[in-house]
């Protein structure tokens, strides 16, 4: 290809004036053009990325929820609130993050308020299958219910579906004012509710749906008992049963046990029966209380508990158990639970008032397999001088609750050696 006279005079035209603009700029900064020195380099430091300090959580726990999926690390992390009210605001949030060992599974549930240190408080978080699909859900302490005694948690149920929890409002909901419980042999949901010290009833749910149908009460109710004079004597309480059939409601239960209250020298029995192990027959154990102070809100006793075998024969007897003070109208219940973690049921019974902060220091009474009785446990009895004792069966210890005001209480926890 070949280039004109023409062609060629047009392009040189365009390369001179190209190269007097770059002369004229370069006369505008003073005709130099300095190449840049080594030495005046600007110096960058290096950028050396920021990281938060990591907070250890406040509590870590292990749980799998179901057999087919792998173990759960459950961290849970407290932080502390200003608070107005200590009675009506919550003093402590809590964030759980709940993590697979195999990293599958993550979730974060962020500021949970409750009046509760739920990483120091066995009674914090429970794990049940509350809906009785198989898997474990997450159960949170909420607040104390106040006098009657409900407590109100929040509820995240497993959707297997999605393998994450979903908190669920008509658990919370129901909790506002109940104390709820989950009967896996029955796949009923019960919610007892106290009504104030003269009974309280418990009501008994099934899912339907994705709601919560009631399908059965029962109700206990006190009343009192008076004499011709007038004079209070004792309480009538009522057991009445009711269950949805068909439709409708129908009373399938209804019975009456009169109580008399505590007056000098009255004397007033109770009845169990328990298997304290499967392979041990029913024993038959007799609870006889003699009035020795007859303060009615505070009465005093002197007690004696048999045991029977089941063929009706005496196998142990534990005389003049002195109780002082109980707080309340009536008489001290028989307890039943594995203290020691030996498979076998242990005995507990009140032994006297705790005072204000309403500690309960009791008798007990441990198994002892290799003697086939029962012996006291003056260890237990110890402990329970200044605080109320609990069987934590998930730990395998003994937690001891203690008040230290009207307000706080501390749990600590004992293991068997």
């Amino acid at each position: 290809m070949t280039i004109s006279l023409t062609e060629k005079t047009r392009r040189f035209a365009v390369v001179l004036i190209v190269l007097l603009l770059a002369v004229t700029a370069c006369a505008g900064q003073g005709g130099q053009v300095e190449e840049p020195s080594p030495s005046a380099a600007t110096e960058v430091e290096p950028t050396v990325p920021s990281v938060e300090p990591t907070v250890p959580p406040d509590l870590v726990l292990r749980k799998q929820i179901n057999e087919n999926l792998p173990e759960f690390e459950v961290a849970v992390t407290i932080s502390s609130r200003e608070i107005a009210d200590l009675i009506w605001d919550f003093p402590y949030s809590a964030d759980i993050t709940i993590n697979s060992l195999n990293e599958l599974y993550y979730q974060t549930i962020t500021d949970i308020l409750t009046d509760m240190n739920i990483a120091v408080d066995e009674r914090g978080i429970v794990f049940d299958d509350y809906n009785f699909d198989g898997y474990l859900d997450l159960c949170v302490w909420m607040h104390t219910g106040g006098t009657s005694l409900n407590m109100p948690h929040y509820y995240w149920l497993w959707d297997s579906t999605a393998n994450t929890y979903v908190e669920n409002a008509l658990l919370e909901e129901l909790s506002s004012g109940a104390t709820l419980y989950a009967d896996a042999e029955s796949g009923r949901v019960s919610a007892s509710v106290r009504l104030g010290g003269y009974g309280g009833h418990i009501d008994y749910y099934e899912w339907y749906r994705d709601e919560l149908v009631c399908v059965k009460t029962y109700e206990m109710l006190m009343s009192t008992v008076y004499n011709d004079s007038g004079e209070e004597i004792g309480t009538d309480t009522r057991y009445t049963t009711t269950e949805l059939i068909n439709g409708e409601w129908v009373i399938t239960s209804d019975e009456h046990e009169y109580t008399p209250y505590p007056r000098d020298g009255v004397t007033y029995t109770q009845m169990y029966r328990r298997q304290i192990k499967e392979n041990i027959p029913e024993f038959t154990f007799e609870v006889v209380y003699t009035v020795t102070e007859s303060d009615v809100y505070s009465p005093s006793f002197n007690t004696v508990i048999s045991v029977f075998g089941a063929d009706g024969l005496l196998l142990q007897k534990f005389s003049d158990l002195e109780q002082y003070n109980y707080y309340s109208y009536s008489y001290p219940e028989l307890r039943f639970d594995d203290w020691n973690f030996d498979g076998y049921l242990d005995l507990s019974i009140f032994r006297a008032s705790g005072g204000s902060m309403r500690n309960e220091p009791c008798y007990y009474r441990l198994w002892d397999s290799a003697a086939g009785r029962f012996v006291e446990n003056g260890i237990l009895e110890e402990l329970s001088d200044t605080s109320n004792l609990y069987v934590d069966k998930e730990r395998g210890m003994v937690a001891s609750s203690g008040r230290i005001d009207s307000y706080f209480s501390t749990t600590s926890y004992y293991k068997w050696e």
